[in-house]
């Protein structure tokens, strides 16, 4: 609630500021638009700065992806399964340029950055394994128990810039308006790591077994980018 504060705050600002303006079409314009796509589904506000260059300023949350797997460890020389869950986390604030090359045209360049989320996969096992076993086998790697649970993250920078291009514009000439961004958001290099008493402890994947969950967890931890595509239905409000 406070950052919504903030980013409505911000917005508002700008355009108070800007109602000096001589150009009737620079700065004294609000919208408000819903987004989805593959950096999940969301809400922008945005005014334009000048004829040729637009501000947007939003949030966007992935819906959460689960899978879950049933993992193997031994207790008193007898063999046992719990389940484990994976979660894929995506969940930003961002704040974004679009450059007009004209201002008659729609075609538009957009760099900026997103900043929230850190571990874009988190893993735990459902239930507590409570005085059972000391650690818990999760990617071919074991992983420390403690209260009972085993949990481990793979996680990104928390600011990724942002580049792409888009059609449509984020202020309409008109009442309603469609957008589309198409792009790529850098996270730098996916860190695995072992959660353990507040602290992420390093994981080397190179010493990962070849289960098949640790393939994934591998494939995970080499991407550096996600793209990004994204249709947003715009309502310009003043």
């Amino acid at each position: 609630m406070k950052k919504s504060f903030l980013l409505l705050l911000l917005v508002v600002s700008l355009t108070a500021t800007a109602q000096e303006s001589t150009s009737p079409d620079v700065a004294n314009h609000l919208s408000i638009s819903a987004s989805a796509g593959t950096t999940g589904i969301g809400f922008e506000v945005a005014i334009p700065m000048t004829d040729y260059v637009n501000l947007r300023a939003g949030y966007e949350k992935m819906p959460r992806i689960r899978k879950s797997v049933m993992v193997s460890y031994y207790y008193n020389r007898q063999s046992f399964q719990t389940e484990v869950e994976g979660n894929f986390n995506l969940e930003s604030w961002k704040i974004l340029l679009d450059v007009y090359p004209s201002k008659y045209y729609t075609f538009h360049v957009s760099m900026g950055f997103f900043s929230g989320e850190t571990d874009i996969v988190t893993v735990q096992n459902v239930v507590p394994l409570n005085d059972i076993i000391q650690s818990l086998p999760i990617g071919g790697y074991d992983i420390i128990i403690e209260n009972g649970y085993a949990s481990a993250s793979i996680r990104t920078n928390k600011t990724k810039p942002y580049l792409g291009i888009g059609f449509g514009r984020a202020v309409p000439k008109k009442r309603i308006g469609i957008a589309m961004d198409l792009g790529v958001l850098f996270w730098g290099t996916p860190t695995v790591n072992e959660n353990y008493s507040g602290q992420y402890i390093p994981v080397d994947v190179s010493d990962f077994n070849k289960y098949e969950e640790s393939k994934y967890i591998k494939t995970i931890s080499k991407i550096k980018a996600w793209p990004v595509l994204s249709v947003r239905f715009v309502g310009r409000i003043l």
